[in-house]
């Protein structure tokens, strides 16, 4: 620097210009103050910035060791020489213990300069190392404040003798809830909670880390409030100058949503293999089901109840019919069903199911509606949403195997956003919340997240599907709506239920449908019939032939066309399968209407697949679509059912299995 300004404490002038003169031989421009009281000191301090401070060690009013303690507690770092006339050595120990920088006499000012160049350099050399730290403390504030800000904490285990001693970052207290000195005091706490299952992954990753290869592990952790979290663990190990291992480091970041989307993802894919499972397979199964519910029918229509056949008959219906109804929850669980969504008032449905309700759980079980006081009104299809309900009760009375209570509470709930976030594809608003309550022996902690996966069941061997709670999961989340469960075990278990509140009335009830009356005989006497399954077919042929109708059977639609084509005698209706190689049953009755205009159609199928709603959506006047046993009706007398106009459960119910009464029953409507 080519300038120095310089504050001198000294009460003779002289001796002060005297020092001015031996610094100017080092700068050119040298500005100097002299005080010599500390009000004088403090006051030039304060208004002025200097480089250098030259104190005499005495004055009469002041000192340059009250000098250097004034300095000293104005915070600024200036070098601090001594320059007296003293001698003594004992003084200049003192002074410099004091903090005073050199120590000069006044009779040997040669050096002077050199001095207060050091000293000032030095005292540069500080004020840039104090702005560094300053600086870096800045950046580590803030490195701190955005890793606490963020669900990871950073570790590291030093190897010491006897172990490894933990060091966390104070963001620990964030991701698990526990703070970073109680992994310190306790150097096996982390390991100790590591959930029992992933220990043995864990320990053979550390053991890889050791090795030298980076570890990436995800193992579930207690945290604080005894919750497990997914952890995705980062670690890396270093060595020191020998090569021996020094230090492992790295960071933990909770990934438990993740995983939970990870896990819904599987369901969701594990629940569409199982619909294309069910899809492809329900049209074959419930022909075999059909054949095997079709001749037990007929066969006990046959029997009386003595004959030492008949309860084995009955059995193989039993089982036929529970077969039937599996497959009826595997299509339901994936979503294969055809739905018919009505606005309708849950109060209004569960006292409807007040009388079945009772009649399933039995004398033991106390049952307790607790309707909401307005109309609990929701948007859904009445059959499915019955069977949601059965299912809770059937789970709750099993549940309750020595007696107990049942409540079925409905009320209005309104979700803010912040409700809403707890349910993810839930947005807010108004729902209406069905909670089916028991006080049986609760559900296993452990077990609640498995309770709505296909085929998972906590009942003994043959004693459920495991499909129950996963085709309530699956209906409830068709209507737009969630489920969860809370459960103690000992004390019981509520499964609660949000479904999106409708904002139309309720339809009401409809009327139990009329029974088929008499028919003093068949009008359609000639039924062309087309099933590609020899025994189904034969079946359906021979339990119409015995209703008094002249049947003609078709194993392929290439012999159906024939055996129209080759007759001249009216045939006035046409059975025919929806699924058949060559072409489908739409086709062949295209065909056989071309030449036969005023000939019936009735469709029948054990499929579930789209094409059966694309027939039951058929262009052809007074046909009729029969895919299973809950009924069909005739396309619209006024003309075709349009392709964009949406299908209800009476034109294309769910399909589940053909019985040779349930056909009949249809060709008696189609007679009328």
């Amino acid at each position: 620097m080519d300038s120095l300004r310089v504050l001198i404490v000294e009460d003779l002038p002289e001796d002060a210009l005297l020092m001015v003169a031996m610094l100017r031989r080092r700068w050119a421009q040298v500005f100097s103050r002299r005080v010599e009281t500390p009000e004088a000191f403090q006051e030039a301090l304060r208004t002025e910035a200097w480089d250098v401070v030259l104190a005499d060690y005495s004055l009469p009013r002041f000192s340059a060791g009250e000098a250097l303690r004034l300095l000293h507690a104005s915070a600024v770092d200036l070098p601090f020489l001594v320059v007296t006339g003293t001698v003594g050595e004992s003084i200049a120990v003192e002074m410099m213990k004091a903090g005073a920088h050199d120590y000069l006499l006044k009779d040997h000012l040669t050096r002077l300069a050199a001095a207060v160049e050091r000293e000032c350099r030095e005292a540069g050399d500080r004020r840039g190392r104090r702005l560094a730290e300053e600086r870096l403390h800045v950046i580590e504030r803030r490195q701190q404040l955005i890793l606490g800000s963020l669900p990871i904490a950073f570790y590291s285990f030093q190897a010491r003798e006897g172990g490894w001693t933990p060091w966390f970052s104070e963001s620990i207290e964030r991701v698990c809830g526990f703070p970073a000195r109680r992994f310190a005091e306790e150097p096996e706490f982390w390991a100790s909670r590591i959930h029992p299952e992933d220990r043995d992954a864990g320990r053979k990753t550390i053991v890889r880390t050791l090795s030298g290869r980076p570890m990436v592990v995800e193992y579930r952790w207690r945290c604080v409030d005894d919750s497990y979290h997914w952890f995705l663990d980062h670690g890396v190990l270093t060595t020191d100058v020998a090569g021996e291992p020094d230090e492992v480091v790295g960071h933990i970041l909770d990934v438990s949503d993740r995983k939970q989307l990870e896990l819904q993802l599987i369901q969701t894919q594990r629940m569409e293999a199982i619909g294309r499972l069910a899809g492809g397979l329900s049209h074959d199964f419930n022909n075999y089901l059909g054949i095997i519910l079709g001749f037990s029918d007929l066969s006990l229509g046959q029997m009386k109840e003595d004959d030492p056949q008949w309860e084995s008959l009955r059995e193989i219906q039993k089982a036929a019919q529970r077969a039937a109804e599996f497959v009826q929850q595997l299509l339901v669980m994936s979503r294969r069903t055809v739905v018919e969504p009505v606005v309708l008032d849950l109060n209004e449905l569960l006292h409807g199911m007040e009388r079945v309700i009772h009649t399933l759980l039995g004398p033991r079980i106390v049952v307790e509606l607790v309707p909401s006081g307005a109309p609990a009104v929701v948007k859904g299809d009445r059959g499915q949403l019955e069977q949601v309900v059965i299912n809770l009760v059937l789970n709750a009375r099993d549940a309750m195997a020595e007696g107990g209570r049942l409540t079925l509470e409905t009320s209005a709930v309104q979700l803010g956003a912040a409700e809403s976030a707890a349910h993810p594809g839930l947005p807010p608003g108004r729902y209406v919340q069905l909670v089916v309550r028991d006080t049986g022996s609760g559900i296993p902690q452990a077990l609640l997240p498995r309770v709505f996966d296909p085929f998972f069941s906590t009942k003994g061997p043959r004693e459920g599907t495991g499909l129950g709670l996963a085709s309530v999961h699956a209906t409830v989340a068709q209507s737009a709506g969630v489920i969860w469960v809370d459960s103690t075990e000992g004390k019981g278990t509520a499964f609660t239920i949000l479904l999106p509140e409708a904002g139309e009335r309720p339809r009401p009830l409809s009327p139990a449908p009329r029974p088929l009356p008499a028919a003093p005989g068949p009008r359609a006497s000639t039924v062309l019939l087309a099933e590609d399954e020899p025994a189904l077919r034969s079946l359906l042929a021979d339990y119409l032939r015995g209703q008094g109708y002249t049947v003609f059977d078709a194993g392929n639609p290439r012999h159906a066309i024939e055996l129209s084509q080759s007759r001249t005698d009216p045939i006035e209706l046409l059975i025919t399968d929806v699924v058949m190689p060559e072409m489908n049953g739409q086709e062949l009755a295209r065909r056989i209407l071309a030449s036969r205009p005023g000939i019936r159609v009735l469709y029948i199928s054990g499929y579930t697949h789209d094409v059966v709603l694309r027939c039951a959506r058929n262009p052809i006047r007074s046909s009729l679509s029969l895919p299973a046993i809950q009924g069909a009706q005739q396309t619209n007398d006024q003309g075709p059912i349009s392709n964009d106009q949406s299908m209800t459960n009476s034109q294309c119910p769910e399909r589940v299995v053909r019985r040779p009464d349930e056909i009949w029953k249809r060709v008696r409507e189609v007679d009328r």
